[in-house]
């Protein structure tokens, strides 16, 4: 299932205002807020939304205008290269999510970063994800989905706080901060003997 999918009803029971949404037939925008769980339940077998019937304050616009909408986080979340250097200019958010693998090409990555929005890269975004998976195999959180929520909150939120409060004070790209705390982690752990249960 596309992060997309999976993403939208988490915004609306974190009670997020979802603004847009786009699938493989356009982009839905509705500046008061989109019905997620109604969307979703829209979904055909592909996550293609039917739009018959929609409310008539819901706009349907093209695809790519997903883009150039108003809002405080847009997450590509589908396909690689979804910003480039043909669309970048038009992002109006404050802030990018790489939820999909590759969203932002480097090009429009250091375009965005140049024009004060800050690109969380997809190997930040999609750590949870990971780190859930083994957990799991751990037998560190169970079946409930509220606990594993709620350790990747707590596992996840500080450091992407580190990222954007290096962003904010120095302007360095969340990329560059989260390679250089890698980079910090992986030579700390250079020549440690690691058991894994």
């Amino acid at each position: 299932r596309p992060s997309g999918q999976a993403l939208g009803p988490q915004l609306h029971r974190a009670g997020a205002r979802v603004v847009a949404v786009a699938d493989a037939a356009g982009t839905l925008r509705r500046s008061a807020g989109l019905d997620i769980p109604d969307l979703l339940d829209r979904r055909d077998e592909y996550g293609e939304i039917d739009r018959a019937g929609l409310p008539e304050d819901v706009e349907q616009l093209p695809r790519e205008a997903v883009l150039a909408t108003a809002a405080d986080v847009l997450v590509p979340a589908a396909i690689s290269y979804a910003i480039n250097t043909d669309n970048a200019r038009d992002v109006q958010a404050r802030v990018v999510v790489e939820a999909a693998n590759s969203a932002t090409t480097p090009e429009a990555e250091a375009y965005l970063t140049a024009h004060d929005i800050p690109v969380v890269p997809d190997f930040v975004a999609n750590a949870g994800a990971a780190a859930w998976a083994w957990w799991l195999l751990q037998g560190q959180v169970g079946s409930d989905a509220e606990d594993s929520y709620d350790r990747l909150r707590a596992e996840m939120q500080p450091k992407v706080a580190r990222l954007l409060t290096e962003w904010h004070a120095t302007r360095t790209s969340p990329r560059q901060t989260a390679q250089s705390f890698a980079a910090s982690n992986r030579r700390a752990l250079a020549g440690a003997r690691i058991q894994i249960p």
